[in-house]
Formats: structure tokens, C-alpha cells, sequence
């Protein structure tokens, strides 16, 4: 009876132990993403302490720039399932009161459980997207593109085609692809191409395989609600983020604002006091220029100049900050047919400039144009030409507008 006591309470003491040891708290399991995020988190953190918070800051006159940490978001770039951070940030107005702005994107490590800079640039895209929405330069904003199913970043020019675009693989944040044009050469990855073979593939980068994201941070002008929301999404994407990260959304906002969103925006003064007077000289400067420049330059065909005349002309709406503003047209017989260009804006040096434009019909192509204050001199020539086309706005060689 005694071993059969025993060998019970031997039993009894061995589930007790094992209760005990059952009722330990276990070993929660490793979350990869949950731990992503925080490393992000504290990434951000970090830059707003050093750079700020989103602000709207003073650009040139009548113009603001997003200051601060200006842009986040999160984005997969090489579809593993662990979204980058994008971030951006300003740095500084530099000597003629432009807005810079450097661009980081982080990648995070599960295995290593930590999250590192993978890519660094001094500056973000200058866009001709962000110059049509606006009419005023220099500009800024960051651009994403997807291409076959993986999304890259594209810096540098858009405007004068000289740009890159950057995407991860095997791990590694690299240059997928350059482009550059110099006058009359094109190269892709430095090596000089055919005009046809640079655009087939320079039209397909810069469009993607839809519609390229791109995020406006420079310049926010005061002239109508369409800037407001295009700056909008801007702001959107980075407080959606910011939501993600448990962090504060930015006071900035563009929703149902007038000019005196300034009231409601922090303002970072440091930048504006530095520049103030440069900015104001180079725009009186650039305002001087576009009263000389400005206006209607028109060359008729035939032997009497009127309004039912055919003729060729070019219309120059602003010489300012370095760019000129213009589109071209050309008119048969009584208006028809009639061709013009977009909107074209163009760097000027030496009062030249080289452009690519694409008319009201489809036909794309390229030009210079060369001003003085009363005579321009254009140079046009087709390099697409769209079906039914009927006319063109090549000239043949070096056409000379006088001023109408």
C-alpha cells in the first residue's frame, strides 16, 4: 500500500511540475514587418529632428517649397514583400534662392534585423511635368516609375533628358538604365545611340508601364487651386505614412486653402533671411528680360502679311531663371490647317535653347530656338510623324521670326 502511495504521489509531483513548467509565458515569435516599421519609425524620427518636420518655406516671390522631411512613403521596389523607405528632405536654398532637396531610400534587413541606406542622392527629379503644372521654374519632386512589374526612381534632368533611373536588384540599389542628349548626339548608358532607338526606350522609361507616380516639392505657386491639389497628394502620401509609423501628420495642408494657408503652415525663416536679396534681384532681372523678350515673333508666307495669311509663328511667354517659355505654330491658308505645339519650356544660354516638342496633331520632334529683341530664329525638324498628318512645323533648316 505504501509503494502504491508512493508511486501516486510520484505521479502527482510530476504533473505538478510539468504544470508549472507549462505555464510559463512563451518566447513571442519574431515579427519581421512589425520590426521593419519600427526601424523606420526611428529613421524618421532621426531626420525630423535634424532636418524638421514638413514646413512651407519662401520661394523666390510669391512661391513656397516644401521644407523639412518634405516626402515619405513605403514601397516595395523588388516585390519580396518588404516595402523600402523613401524619404526626402530639404537642404538648402542656394544662391539664387532655388530650392535643393536630397533623396534616401532605406531597405530593411530581416535576417540582419535592421534597416540600412541603400541609395543616397544630392538631388531629386527636375520635372517637366511639375513645370506644365506650375508655368514657373526650377522645380522638383520625386518620381517613381514601374517597369515590368518592378518599380524604379528616376533623378536628374526630365527636362534636358539627361536622367537615370535606379531600382533594387540581387539586393542592391543600382542604375538600371541612363539617359542623355547633347545637341544633335543621344547615348543610353553612355554609348551613343540612334535618335529612334533613344526615344523608343527613353519614352517608354519615362512613362512606365502606367502612369508614373511623381510628387511635386518645389514650386507651390499661388495661383489657382489645381497647384493646391497637385501639391495635395504630395502631402497625402507622406501622412499616410507617417500614420503607418505612428507619427504625427503634418500641419501642412492645401485642402480648401486660399493664400493665407501661410497662417496655418509653419515657416522655416533661416533660408528665406539668407536669400532674400539675391532672390529679389534675379527676378527683377528675369522680369526686365521677359518685358524685352516677350511677345509674338511671326514670319508670312506669300507676298501681303494679314490675318488670313499663312504663316509660322512662335510666342514667347516668359524669359525667366535661366528658361524661356514659348509654343509654336503654323497656319495655312485662312487658319487650316493649323499645327501648334504644348507649352515648351527650355534651359536658355547664350540665348539659345534645345527642346523637344510634340504638335496639336502628334507629330513629335526636336528644335532650338535662338532670341534676340526683335527677331527670333527657329530651327524645327520632325522626327515622329502621326498618321493623316497633312502639314508640319518643320522648317527646313534655320527659319527667322520678326517680332509682330
Amino acid at each position: 500500500m505504501k509503494k502504491f502511495l508512493c508511486i501516486v504521489l510520484s505521479i502527482l509531483m510530476c504533473i505538478l511540475v510539468c504544470s508549472c513548467f507549462g505555464g510559463e509565458k512563451k518566447t513571442k515569435k519574431y515579427n519581421a514587418k512589425e520590426d521593419m516599421i519600427k526601424k523606420y519609425t526611428a529613421i524618421v524620427k532621426d531626420y525630423q529632428n535634424e532636418n524638421g518636420e514638413m514646413s512651407l518655406l519662401d520661394y523666390m516671390v510669391q512661391n513656397k517649397a516644401l521644407g523639412g522631411v518634405c516626402f515619405l512613403d513605403l514601397v516595395d521596389f523588388d516585390n519580396n514583400g518588404f516595402d523600402e523607405l523613401v524619404i526626402a528632405w530639404f537642404d538648402s536654398f542656394d544662391s539664387n534662392g532655388f530650392a535643393n532637396y536630397n533623396f534616401e531610400v532605406f531597405q530593411f534587413d530581416k535576417n540582419a534585423k535592421k534597416a540600412e541606406s541603400v541609395f543616397k542622392s544630392e538631388r531629386v527629379l527636375q520635372s517637366q511635368l511639375s513645370y506644365d503644372n506650375y508655368k514657373n521654374k526650377p522645380y522638383s519632386a520625386v518620381k517613381m516609375v514601374n517597369i515590368d512589374s518592378k518599380r524604379y526612381v528616376e533623378i536628374g534632368d526630365g527636362l534636358d533628358n539627361a536622367c537615370e533611373f535606379y531600382g533594387l536588384k540581387d539586393g542592391k540599389f543600382t542604375k538600371a538604365i541612363s539617359f542623355l542628349q547633347i545637341d544633335e548626339n543621344f547615348f543610353i548608358n553612355n554609348k551613343k545611340v540612334s535618335e529612334k532607338e533613344y526615344y523608343d526606350k527613353f519614352d517608354k522609361w519615362s512613362a512606365g508601364d502606367f502612369s508614373p507616380e511623381e510628387y511635386t516639392l518645389s514650386p507651390i505657386k499661388f495661383d489657382g487651386s489645381k497647384v493646391f491639389d497637385i501639391v495635395q497628394a504630395t502631402i497625402d502620401v507622406t501622412n499616410e505614412t507617417l500614420a503607418i509609423l505612428s507619427l504625427p501628420a503634418s500641419s501642412v495642408s492645401f485642402n480648401n486653402s486660399t493664400e493665407n494657408v501661410e497662417e496655418t503652415t509653419t515657416t522655416t525663416t533661416e533660408p528665406t533671411t539668407i536669400t532674400t536679396q539675391p532672390t529679389t534681384q534675379a527676378v527683377t532681372d528675369d522680369t526686365r528680360g521677359a518685358i524685352e523678350y516677350t511677345g509674338e515673333y511671326i514670319t508670312y508666307y506669300g507676298k501681303t502679311a494679314s490675318d488670313t495669311a499663312p504663316c509660322y509663328g512662335v510666342n514667347i511667354k516668359s524669359v525667366e531663371s535661366g528658361y524661356i517659355t514659348f509654343d509654336v505654330y503654323n497656319s495655312g491658308k485662312n487658319g487650316s490647317p493649323y499645327y501648334a505645339t504644348d507649352e515648351i519650356s527650355a534651359r536658355l544660354k547664350n540665348d539659345k535653347a534645345s527642346f523637344n516638342w510634340k504638335d496639336s496633331w502628334g507629330n513629335k520632334g526636336k528644335g532650338t530656338i535662338t532670341i534676340s529683341k526683335s527677331i527670333v530664329t527657329i530651327n524645327m525638324k520632325e522626327t515622329k510623324t502621326a498618321k493623316d498628318n497633312r502639314s508640319s512645323l518643320n522648317t527646313n533648316g534655320d527659319l527667322k521670326l520678326y517680332k509682330k
